[in-house]
């Protein structure tokens, strides 16, 4: 073999420059393809084990504060704070309680309970979020049971008084944000196919609750 010229030095570089160039374009392709099928796979993995959306025994929606009374009783009681399941949000995990009428239901199969008397929250709105693999779109700050008042009331007690309200994305949101907020509607729209009311109607959106008109 002769050697080669200054010339075919530099024609060979570059043909191996090419060549690192298309290796590393498939293996980025590659990965991407890797993780489209894991995404794929995790996608379903809930219903692959067995959820499905029960709309177990909910209660009904009460409107104003005397049919709140009626449906779930009075607030800040255990019933109030019976239920507790764990969400993981931006690298942080909320436990999240709420009232024993809207989650905690056995589900055969694959949940087996804890007392609670639907499958409402935990099971049906959860399920809902994980099974679409939503769970990125849920930000950092998530909320349930909570005994206090209003933001900015002295008199009127929240519904996170009886555990009938969930905030999410709480860490990004303030109370006010009617436009331009990160509440993603996919989600919302979940939340309200069962049942739940989205403060979005005054100014709260990182807030659902169990009840209207209050």
């Amino acid at each position: 073999m002769g050697t080669l010229t200054i010339s075919e030095v530099g024609v060979a570089g570059a043909v191996r420059r090419l060549w690192r160039a298309i290796l590393s374009a498939l293996a980025i392709s590659l990965a991407f393809v890797v993780s489209g099928l894991t995404s794929a796979t995790l996608a379903s993995h809930w219903a692959a084990n067995g959820w499905y959306d029960r709309h177990y025994n909910y209660p009904p929606v009460p409107s104003g504060l005397a049919a709140i009374n009626t449906v779930f009783g009075q607030r800040c009681t255990s019933d109030s704070n019976f239920n507790r399941f764990t969400w993981g949000a931006e690298g942080v995990t909320y436990n999240v309680n709420f009232h024993k009428k809207l989650g905690g239901a056995p589900t055969p199969g694959w949940y087996a309970g804890n007392g609670g008397l639907s499958t409402n929250l935990f099971y049906d709105v959860r399920g809902h979020i994980a099974n679409n693999h939503w769970d990125s779109r849920v930000l950092g700050g998530i909320w349930g049971y909570n005994c206090r008042l209003k933001s900015g009331s002295t008199t009127e007690w929240s519904t996170h008084a009886w555990g009938i309200a969930i905030d999410i994305n709480a860490a990004h949101e303030h109370v006010g944000h009617c436009h331009n907020h990160t509440v993603d509607g996919g989600v919302a729209q979940i939340f309200q196919s069962h049942r739940w009311y989205w403060g979005l109607g005054f100014c709260d959106a990182m807030h659902f609750q169990y009840a209207t008109d209050y």
